[in-house]
């Protein structure tokens, strides 16, 4: 996973996940803005939106993150993700 697509996710699934409903979101990390709701399906929760007007959906179940990010196909562990945010902040 590319450091760019890793820190995406985390920022964007990271306060998702503490934040689940039906509604769109919104926030702008590193001058990259995005937009995205979260909705739960097939017992997990289906992350989607737009970065930059670039399309994004995310699956995340049992700790596990799978979809597409700008047309690529993206797969990891939750922990992964937040552990690569740590690293973000404390290198800022």
């Amino acid at each position: 996973m590319s450091r760019r697509v890793a820190g995406f996710v985390a920022a964007l699934f990271i306060p998702a996940l503490a934040h689940a409903a039906d509604r769109q979101k919104q926030f702008t990390q590193d001058g990259v803005s995005y937009r995205y709701t979260v909705s739960e399906q097939r017992g997990g929760q289906v992350i989607e939106g737009r970065s930059n007007g670039e399309p994004f959906r995310l699956f995340v179940k049992n700790g596990r993150v799978n979809g597409t990010v700008n047309g690529r196909s993206v797969s990891f562990y939750v922990r992964e993700a937040a552990s690569n945010a740590t690293v973000q902040v404390a290198a800022r």
